[in-house]
């Protein structure tokens, strides 16, 4: 059997991490770092990545969603964003649309749309926030 020299396998290694570091979302900003944050797939639509980031001082949630496999229709598919608090009671829902809007299939691969929804001003006592896929009118 022949055996790789550690300079082939190098580069291969390097990449490989590369891709990684594409999929790990942010960390959050330290003020919001508490904060859990929960991904509801539907039947259509699986939420991917899911983060806290802000911008230009305000807060908001970001992710991407992708295609499930079989699923055609994209356009009847939207997000609820929820805001809970310690006893699960809902704070806040925020009903959102992901871009573009039908998701496309990218060559043998799983299209990606985004979201991205303004949370402030938060409320003080949230500690879980939910994104919820969701088929249909509210």
């Amino acid at each position: 059997m022949k055996r790789f020299k550690p300079l082939v396998l190098a580069p291969i290694a390097a990449f490989a991490l590369a891709l990684t570091g594409c999929v790990t979302p942010p960390p959050p900003p330290s003020d919001v770092a508490h904060i859990k944050l929960e991904q509801v797939d539907s039947s259509v639509v699986r939420v991917e990545r899911l983060w806290l980031a802000r911008e230009e001082g305000r807060l908001f949630a970001v992710g991407d969603v992708s295609k499930n496999l079989g699923a055609d229709d994209t356009t009847r598919t939207h997000l609820d964003v929820v805001l809970l608090d310690a006893n699960g009671v809902t704070l806040r829902e925020t009903s959102v649309q992901f871009e573009p809007r039908q998701i496309p299939r990218a060559h043998r691969m799983h299209g990606h749309s985004r979201f991205h929804v303004l949370l402030d001003p938060l409320p003080p006592n949230v500690v879980r926030i939910e994104v919820r896929a969701h088929e249909g009118a509210h």
